[in-house]
């Protein structure tokens, strides 16, 4: 969701919830962890082009690998 509006952003991601919970199934990818994790169900997250994580938004918000990743280290 970089670049986008907040207020278009916050449309985009009800519409998104509406679909989902009619049995869509969306792959998103984006920077923003904390929008994305009010999405989905499931993560994948990549560094450097090789996954790092893949699991429950809370199972990876507290992965050393992604917490180095995302810090830059």
């Amino acid at each position: 969701f970089a670049g986008v509006h907040p207020t278009l952003r916050d449309g985009i991601i009800e519409r998104i919830l509406q679909l989902h919970a009619s049995g869509r199934t969306f792959l998103i990818v984006d920077h923003d962890i904390e929008a994305i994790q009010q999405l989905a169900t499931r993560l994948v997250v990549m560094a450097r082009g090789r996954v790092i994580a893949d699991g429950s938004p809370a199972d990876v918000r507290g992965n050393r690998a992604v917490l180095a990743a995302y810090a830059g280290t």
